[in-house]
């Protein structure tokens, strides 16, 4: 009877130390959940304006490309951005552009959007960077293996009143929408 009783005892003891892993690792479980849950839940910084000399440098380093239209009045911002390990910086270039339909002028506008990295950091191969309106993909680049100097860049052409919705999305499916783009 003495040997049951502790046979028993033991028992309870192993359930008990048993019970007490099982909440400890639920909890760590909790922890990480959490964590990968909201680790990639970015909000992005204010935008900046473009300093002249960068803006300069970015319509020099562009200026060559054929795809890229840019007409003369240009106007640059600027946004650093930390997704999961990556530090990176977004341009968006506004310039205005007109052209004749028939006999009548319309007058929009010419957005160029540049995402590279920062110093130290790089653009992972399978990086996307998008151009939405009201859910509508309009442009989109996405990066693959290159042996250059790396950046992503897309252009839209609209009218001053639309609203441009822009997103990054890293490979790891890591992704940063910002809200919708207004012009003044």
């Amino acid at each position: 009877m003495k040997k049951v009783d502790m046979q028993n005892s033991a028992l309870d003891e192993k359930c008990q130390l048993m019970r007490r892993q099982l909440a400890a690792r639920a909890v760590v479980d909790k922890r990480r959940r959490e964590y990968g849950r909201n680790r990639f839940r970015q909000k992005p910084a204010a935008w900046q304006p473009l300093p002249t000399a960068e803006l300069a440098e970015l319509i020099r380093r562009f200026e060559g490309a054929d795809e890229i239209v840019c007409w003369g009045d240009v106007r640059g911002v600027f946004v650093d951005i930390a997704i999961a390990e990556y530090r990176l910086r977004l341009h968006a270039l506004v310039c205005p552009r007109e052209t004749f339909l028939g006999s009548q002028l319309d007058e929009g506008l010419s957005l160029l959007l540049i995402l590279s990295p920062i110093a130290n950091s790089y653009l992972p191969i399978g990086t996307e960077l998008t151009i939405t309106e009201n859910n509508l993909l309009l442009s989109g680049q996405y990066l693959r293996w290159t042996s250059q100097p790396i950046c992503l860049y897309t252009q839209v052409f609209g009218d001053w009143e639309k609203l441009f919705t822009v997103q990054v999305r890293l490979p790891n499916g890591a992704s940063l929408s910002f809200p919708p783009l207004t012009f003044s």
